[in-house]
């Protein structure tokens, strides 16, 4: 009976680099949310836009 080497060894069908790859999108996604949250803190996204609090005019 015949056996196929696919079924044998499945972890030789990835390639070298494809843990390198997974690791690099890890990292540009991370950077890239760190970024994002850093601008919508630096632009008062979480306070609810007020960005001038100290220069409120009276009626």
């Amino acid at each position: 009976m015949a056996t196929n080497r696919n079924e044998i060894d499945p972890e030789e069908q990835n390639p070298p680099w494809l843990g390198f790859a997974r690791f690099l999108f890890i990292v540009i996604l991370t950077v890239t949310a760190f970024l994002l949250i850093r601008s919508m803190v630096g632009h008062h996204f979480f306070s609810g836009g007020q960005q001038n609090r100290h220069d409120v005019t009276g009626p």
